[in-house]
């Protein structure tokens, strides 16, 4: 095949994907060094690839996912010693009783994401659990990020000494510690959730 046929062979497989950038230009690299005498047509081509796409991007929602509880995990126990004016709740009242089960269910989510990123290896190889993983990672990338920011809204509504902190003080740290990062697996589950029926 000449020069001129190998680029248009690239470029059409180029549009006929949609997936994470870096993975892409991965996968168009290794179709050109292949050459296209060792394909077939696009159509027969693309659904590979674009099922390796899908896969990656469920990976990198799962590490968006672990990044953003990650950061809650670290941010959420040393942000409060920023104000010396608050205690932290007893264990038995419903602040801490709230913060007991946030902590369980950040666990359980945290674990979910692992699973997750350790199960995109295998997706790409069977369509069917390529679907599958991209919606459930997807849901689990919105249910994480739903959980962040009802369980700071949550927790601080039921924190008593949390009112003795001003509000436009006490917004700071939840718009950076929650709003921020829960925009990071929002759009990347939205990602994930199209490339899951995509093929």
């Amino acid at each position: 095949m000449v020069s001129g046929d190998v680029d248009r062979y690239i470029d059409e497989l180029d549009r006929a994907l949609r997936g994470p950038r870096r993975a892409k230009r991965s996968l168009l690299a290794e179709a050109r060094r292949r050459a296209v005498a060792d394909f077939g047509a696009v159509a027969e081509v693309a659904p590979g690839y674009q099922a390796e796409l899908a896969a990656t991007q469920s990976r990198l929602t799962g590490l968006a996912i672990i990044a953003a509880l990650g950061l809650q995990i670290v941010a959420w126990d040393h942000s409060w010693p920023m104000f010396p004016e608050t205690t932290a709740a007893p264990p038995d009242s419903p602040a801490g009783l709230a913060d007991s089960a946030v902590e369980v269910f950040g666990s359980v989510c945290l674990l979910l994401a692992v699973g997750l990123v350790v199960g995109a290896r295998f997706a790409a190889r069977r369509p069917g659990l390529r679907t599958a993983l991209g919606r459930v990672t997807a849901g689990l990338g919105w249910t994480v990020g739903a959980f962040l920011i009802a369980s700071a809204v949550v927790l601080n509504l039921l924190n008593p000494t949390a009112a003795q902190v001003s509000p436009a003080l006490l917004a700071v740290p939840l718009i950076a510690f929650v709003g921020l990062p829960v925009a990071g697996p929002a759009r990347s589950s939205r990602r994930c959730l199209a490339l899951a029926g995509a093929g």
